[in-house]
């Protein structure tokens, strides 16, 4: 369920996010005058309302903030190496919240984030391959490794960040704020959305599918 978070008069707004759930889709955009929150999780809205004014909303109503069609780009990891052993963020979120609200163009930035079994699965599968190698050829460093891949396997929720802008331009200011605010290096997978369902599915979390378990 969307909805749309309203900071109450006086007070600033903080978001828990551990109150969203196993998954959840969290956007922060700005029509060009002011900024917009929402939110996508199973949590129930009497339980939101403990912690800030909201209402339920749909994403017509957030693609409606773009005139009908978006412009998108997801973040990836340029290195395979950081999605083991680097914790992904944004540093100074708020900060680079301020900037779109003061940038006057329609902008934002969504996390998408899920507490998939597969990860789990995912980082084990590793965690056993490294130590084998450890054992075949003596080297240290494949077992340290392991175990610190052992030791996160049950801690992580996987994520992706996007970027939404009404323009081509305005999409590649976002890119670059982001940028400089990743704890990694990223590159961008490019992509629009001109109807509700497909900006829906756009957002969706990550899910980790029979293949990348496999391969």
């Amino acid at each position: 369920m969307l909805y749309e978070i309203l900071p109450r008069i006086g007070a600033e707004l903080k978001t828990p996010f551990n109150i969203f759930g196993y998954q959840f889709v969290y956007c922060v955009v700005s029509d060009g005058e002011k900024l917009h929150v929402y939110v996508d999780a199973p949590t129930s809205q009497e339980t939101l309302q403990q912690f800030f004014g909201v209402k339920k909303a749909s994403y017509e109503d957030l693609l409606k903030i773009f005139s009908g069609k978006v412009f998108a780009s997801e973040a990836r990891l340029r290195r395979s190496h950081d999605f083991w052993f680097i914790d992904f963020s944004i540093a100074d979120l708020p900060g680079l919240v301020n900037e779109l609200a003061n940038s006057g163009t329609k902008e934002g930035v969504c996390i998408a984030v899920s507490k998939d079994p597969g990860l789990h699965y995912l980082f084990s599968s590793k965690a056993s391959k490294l130590m084998q190698q450890s054992l075949k050829t003596g080297n240290q460093a494949y077992k340290i490794h392991a175990k610190e891949l052992m030791n996160r396997a049950t801690k992580l929720f996987i994520g992706k960040v996007i970027v939404l802008a009404g323009d081509k331009q305005s999409r590649k200011n976002i890119e670059k704020l982001v940028e400089v605010a990743c704890s990694a290096p990223v590159k961008w997978l490019r992509d629009s959305a001109k109807d509700a369902k497909a900006l829906e599915k756009l957002l969706k979390p990550h899910r980790i599918g029979l293949l990348e378990q496999l391969f």
